[in-house]
């Protein structure tokens, strides 16, 4: 990979689901932060752009219920204004430009020009695909055309899993950071319409797709 229209993608690194006292911490999320900071450490050293989503919601969203299937829909979390909603220290983005999904904007060049313009940029979404109406994310996309994605985030077999599909389907080159990723256990013994996939399933989909399965420390490596 060249620094040349290359993004890294940092996916929902946010308190609720990687600290334990988050309101929908994902099992051995805390383990894989060393991992998260280095690549933000990078990304800031190389002057990569990195795109950081995260999911924002309010008590009106369609992903938030009380009685959650663990797949469409799901407990609380991320809720505007909190906590939770916020990226991790180690992730947190520097001085990014943010794009809110509840933006309204008349000015698409202007908004276009900003994001050129922004090593960090922040899209704040509402539903679990990025590449889904609440949510900027094609903007972005539109803006920066990336060619190549370095993939990292919570969790794989949700949010992370959607945006390497959207992804791959702009034709972009993509490397996963298997040690800085971490999925929701599963029941593998259900039938697979009523679960989320299992890691195996997912990295045998990806490496299937053309991407490319790296670890933390090697991403240096591949910069070129």
């Amino acid at each position: 990979m060249t620094l040349e229209h290359l993004i890294l993608a940092n996916v929902d690194t946010l308190n609720d689901f990687m600290r334990m006292q988050g309101s929908l911490y994902v099992p051995g999320a805390k383990e894989i932060i060393p991992e998260l900071k280095y690549l933000t450490d990078i990304g800031r050293e190389y002057g990569i752009r990195t795109i950081n989503l995260a999911d924002s919601h309010n008590e009106d969203s369609v992903e938030i219920s009380d009685t959650p299937d663990g797949i469409i829909t799901h407990p609380r979390h991320a809720m505007v204004g909190t906590w939770g909603a916020e990226f991790i220290a180690e992730t947190k983005p520097d001085k990014p430009y943010v794009l809110d999904w509840t933006s309204k904007f008349t000015d698409y060049a202007s908004v276009i020009e900003d994001i050129r313009a922004s090593r960090e940029v922040v899209v704040k979404k509402d539903q679990t695909d990025s590449f889904g109406q609440r949510s900027y994310l094609p903007l972005v996309m539109e803006a920066v055309e990336p060619k190549t994605g370095v993939l990292y985030g919570v969790v794989s077999n949700i949010c992370v899993d959607l945006v390497f599909d959207g992804f791959a389907n702009n034709g972009m080159r993509l490397y996963v950071v298997t040690d800085a990723i971490m999925e929701l256990p599963v029941d593998a013994s259900l039938p697979r319409e009523k679960r989320l996939a299992t890691k195996g399933e997912l990295y045998d989909k990806w490496e299937s797709a053309g991407a490319k399965l790296i670890e933390a420390s090697e991403v240096v490596k591949y910069l070129g």
